[in-house]
């Protein structure tokens, strides 16, 4: 049963691939923010495997269920992080780098004076 249910899933990813690679103008807009937040996505599967998993894994005993239920709670909180996390990191970014741009522009100044 396990070796049918393999064999359906390798074969309906690899129609997926087929049908990525032929046609490079459709975009899947999912795997796209997937692809942009799977470091926000790794760090909440850090937390959630620490701190939460073992609850999961003492009410649950379906390998399944505890599967679906890790893959579905990580992406959906790593992208919510992401989207949070996001616009701080380039706030925090361009802050630095306008302190570094004004702070250069005075030091090259006292350069071309002397």
């Amino acid at each position: 049963m396990d070796r049918n249910i393999l064999s359906c899933l390798l074969i309906r990813s690899s129609d997926f691939l087929y049908f990525v690679k032929k046609d490079r103008k459709t975009k899947c807009a999912l795997l796209e923010l997937l692809g942009r937040a799977s470091f926000s996505v790794f760090l909440t599967q850090m937390v959630w495997f620490n701190y939460a998993a073992g609850f999961l894994y003492e009410h649950i005993d379906s390998i399944f269920m505890r599967l679906s239920i890790n893959f579905i709670v990580c992406s959906v909180f790593g992208v919510l992080f992401y989207f949070i996390e996001n616009p701080f990191t380039k706030k925090v970014i361009r802050f630095f780098q306008n302190r570094h741009s004004r702070m250069s522009n005075g030091f090259d100044a006292l350069f071309l004076v002397s």
